[in-house]
């Protein structure tokens, strides 16, 4: 499946997400796609198109592969997908999301120039008498002429549990969900915006900072929480 969106912060450009493997096209979905289990893994691939003189689409940049590396470790959130708590094999390869939900076109200014935007990836997990899901977004943007992630960083944790039998036949259920926010700061590390990402329940915060090595946000040591 192909997902084509215009980008707003560049007039005439596109987005392209292209996924092979898992279930298909999705009527319901127009920029994204789900996964079909280990016998077709879901992978995606992005890129940015533009048009020429006459009109036709043309690859702007190079297709780059979705990385769906996600640190959950001091997510903020009060829980974290199946995959990640399993001890994964040595270099081997990060837990696929369930799902690669769609496009997320807000306006992240992360420099004078440089607009990023979002892919928002999913797990789902489905438990005895109930379920969870957890959701993450990548952040990626045109960085000296190449489409780079920027920052990988769990967004939302939902789990839906089932408790103990009554009588009458009814069951106790635990509802538990947290979710994060991303603020962009005036301060400014290696010409590029500062990040906060900020839990919407206790208000915790982790800091990020532009690595100018690795062209990327990386996790500053300074965090804190707000009453």
């Amino acid at each position: 499946m192909v997902g084509l969106k215009p980008w707003p912060a560049r007039p005439g450009w596109f987005i392209a997400l292209a996924c092979t493997g898992g279930n298909g096209p999705s009527k319901t979905k127009v920029d994204g796609c789900s996964g079909g289990g280990p016998s077709t893994p879901l992978h995606a691939y992005i890129a940015l198109v533009e048009k020429d003189e006459a009109g036709r689409p043309k690859l702007a940049t190079p297709p780059v592969a979705v990385e769906a590396t996600v640190d959950w470790g001091g997510s903020l959130l009060p829980s974290s997908p199946e995959a990640a708590e399993d001890p994964a094999p040595k270099d081997g390869p990060a837990p696929l999301p369930s799902a690669y939900d769609r496009l997320d076109l807000a306006p992240y200014h992360i420099a004078p120039g440089e607009t990023a935007f979002g892919v928002r990836a999913s797990w789902s997990d489905g438990y005895a008498g109930g379920f969870g899901w957890h959701s993450a977004i990548l952040l990626y943007a045109l960085v000296d002429g190449r489409l780079r992630q920027v920052l990988a960083v769990p967004t939302i944790a939902l789990t839906f549990t089932a408790g103990e039998w009554h009588r009458d036949g009814t069951r106790d259920h635990e509802i538990e969900e947290g979710a994060n926010v991303i603020l962009l700061a005036e301060h400014l590390t290696a010409g590029h915006a500062d990040l906060t990402v900020r839990s919407r329940v206790t208000r915790d915060e982790r800091l990020f900072r532009w690595n100018p090595s690795s062209m990327r946000y990386a996790e500053a040591l300074e965090r804190g929480s707000h009453p």
